[in-house]
């Protein structure tokens, strides 16, 4: 018989301290390229507070030239980043060498969370939606770190994009939590709304989220044929 008390086997202290690239700059003091960085996340719709709260920086030389630095926190120690470029170079995403983890992990838990594919899902959906953590990943397979912290939630929300990679990548991190967690999990099913969770309208957001339903083989067929 399966055991009830499945737990992973990581702790919370395999996580170490990460400094941000050299070239990390706030947005205080602007030159011409950080003003290009701060319209790129204006267009994004990201605000002032969310820069200002998530310590989102840019940097103007080196190897991170033209990216948006995302910091990633845990208990307030920075354990990674991630640097999105905003001029068009290829990789659109640079990832921190080191132990991955998940971007927006609050300090102050609630009961249930939305896991989302990346920083800027995250950023669009926490505007609107607050009685949920949401979090955004990094790939789609969890590490013992990302399966300690989310076991701890009740209720785990799974948002993937809607293309075959996201559906994959849901799939897969849903197989892993029922397995190692007593989380209940959940997903959003299709309701007409075919964008990535970070290019959503407020209404969109509020819609896909009054769609969630517990996860099920039933859930993933309807997922893919929305794709077709």
């Amino acid at each position: 018989f399966p055991s009830h008390d499945r737990k992973p086997k990581s702790t919370e202290f395999s996580l170490k301290k990460v400094r941000l690239p050299d070239e990390y700059e706030s947005f205080k003091r602007l030159d011409k390229i950080g003003k290009k960085a701060l319209r790129y996340l204006y267009d994004r719709q990201i605000t002032d507070e969310q820069i200002h709260k998530h310590k989102i920086g840019f940097a103007a030389i080196g190897r991170y030239r033209g990216r948006i630095i995302l910091p990633i926190y845990y208990k307030q120690v920075c354990v990674g980043y991630t640097a999105r470029s905003f001029i068009g170079e290829e990789p659109k995403y640079l990832i921190s060498d080191g132990e991955k983890f998940l971007y927006g992990y609050p300090t102050k838990r609630q009961k249930r969370c939305i896991l989302v594919e990346g920083p800027f899902d995250k950023l669009r959906v926490e505007k609107y939606i607050h009685n949920y953590d949401v979090i955004g990943r990094q790939g789609s397979a969890l590490t013992d770190v990302q399966l300690h912290v989310l076991s701890k939630y009740k209720k785990v929300v799974l948002w993937n994009d809607p293309d075959e990679p996201g559906i994959k990548g849901v799939e897969k991190i849903a197989k892993t939590l029922k397995r190692e967690t007593n989380c209940k999990i959940f997903g959003i099913k299709p309701c007409g709304v075919e964008v990535d969770p970070g290019d959503m309208t407020k209404k969109e957001i509020e819609r896909c989220v009054s769609n969630i339903v517990p996860w099920s083989d039933y859930l993933v067929k309807k997922l893919y044929v929305n794709i077709l």
